[in-house]
Protein backbone atom coordinates (compact mmCIF):
# COMPACT_ATOMS: atom_id res chain seq x y z
CA UNK A 1 0.00 0.00 0.00
CA UNK A 2 1.47 3.06 -0.80
CA UNK A 3 1.63 6.41 1.03
CA UNK A 4 -1.40 8.73 -0.40
CA UNK A 5 -0.18 11.84 1.57
CA UNK A 6 3.29 11.69 -0.35
CA UNK A 7 1.22 11.47 -3.97
CA UNK A 8 2.17 9.25 -6.97
CA UNK A 9 6.09 9.59 -8.27
CA UNK A 10 4.45 11.20 -11.41
CA UNK A 11 2.87 13.95 -9.25
CA UNK A 12 5.74 14.63 -7.54
CA UNK A 13 7.79 14.93 -11.07
CA UNK A 14 4.87 17.15 -12.24
CA UNK A 15 4.82 19.22 -8.91
CA UNK A 16 8.18 19.95 -9.95
CA UNK A 17 8.23 20.58 -13.22
CA UNK A 18 5.64 23.22 -12.18
CA UNK A 19 8.18 24.63 -9.59
CA UNK A 20 10.72 24.92 -11.53
CA UNK A 21 8.89 27.02 -14.14
CA UNK A 22 6.96 29.01 -11.84
CA UNK A 23 10.44 29.97 -10.31
CA UNK A 24 11.82 30.41 -13.84
CA UNK A 25 9.51 32.87 -14.86
CA UNK A 26 9.50 34.60 -11.11
CA UNK A 27 13.42 35.03 -12.07
CA UNK A 28 13.44 36.49 -15.30
CA UNK A 29 11.02 39.08 -13.87
CA UNK A 30 12.99 40.09 -11.37
CA UNK A 31 16.16 40.11 -13.09
CA UNK A 32 14.68 42.14 -15.33
CA UNK A 33 14.91 45.84 -16.25
CA UNK A 34 12.36 48.57 -18.42
CA UNK A 35 15.29 49.06 -20.82
CA UNK A 36 15.52 45.21 -21.46
CA UNK A 37 14.93 44.51 -25.28
CA UNK A 38 12.59 41.72 -23.51
CA UNK A 39 10.98 43.58 -20.79
CA UNK A 40 7.82 43.58 -22.18
CA UNK A 41 7.91 39.53 -22.77
CA UNK A 42 8.57 39.28 -18.81
CA UNK A 43 7.05 42.17 -17.29
CA UNK A 44 4.25 40.44 -14.63
CA UNK A 45 1.57 42.10 -13.10
CA UNK A 46 1.56 42.25 -8.84
CA UNK A 47 -1.71 40.01 -9.51
CA UNK A 48 0.30 37.84 -11.92
CA UNK A 49 3.61 37.73 -8.97
CA UNK A 50 1.30 37.18 -6.04
CA UNK A 51 0.00 34.30 -7.83
CA UNK A 52 2.93 32.82 -8.79
CA UNK A 53 3.69 32.56 -4.90
CA UNK A 54 0.68 30.75 -4.34
CA UNK A 55 1.53 28.15 -6.01
CA UNK A 56 5.20 27.93 -5.36
CA UNK A 57 3.51 27.41 -1.92
CA UNK A 58 1.74 24.46 -3.30
CA UNK A 59 4.33 22.40 -4.71
CA UNK A 60 7.05 23.30 -2.59
CA UNK A 61 8.00 22.72 0.86
CA UNK A 62 7.85 26.00 3.22
CA UNK A 63 11.52 26.71 4.60
CA UNK A 64 11.26 28.05 7.60
CA UNK A 65 13.65 29.40 10.43
CA UNK A 66 13.66 26.47 13.48
CA UNK A 67 16.19 26.83 16.50
CA UNK A 68 17.06 24.38 18.28
CA UNK A 69 16.16 24.38 22.18
CA UNK A 70 17.48 21.18 23.23
CA UNK A 71 20.92 19.29 24.49
CA UNK A 72 23.19 19.11 22.03
CA UNK A 73 24.66 15.45 22.40
CA UNK A 74 28.26 16.00 20.09
CA UNK A 75 30.87 18.08 20.38
CA UNK A 76 33.06 19.19 17.16
CA UNK A 77 36.61 19.09 17.44
CA UNK A 78 39.16 20.69 15.36
CA UNK A 79 41.22 19.01 13.19
CA UNK A 80 44.70 20.69 11.52
CA UNK A 81 47.21 18.94 9.46
CA UNK A 82 50.47 20.98 8.99
CA UNK A 83 52.65 20.14 6.00
CA UNK A 84 55.94 21.36 6.82
CA UNK A 85 58.60 20.66 4.37
CA UNK A 86 61.66 19.45 5.52
CA UNK A 87 65.19 20.20 4.40
CA UNK A 88 67.05 18.03 2.35
CA UNK A 89 69.70 16.22 4.36
CA UNK A 90 71.19 14.21 1.70
CA UNK A 91 72.82 16.85 -0.41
Amino acid sequence: MRNSSKGSAKQRLSDKIKAGKITGRLQEFSLSYPGDDDYEKVHMSPQQVTAGFKLLAKVLPDRKQVEHSGKISHIVSKVERTIVNTPDTNS
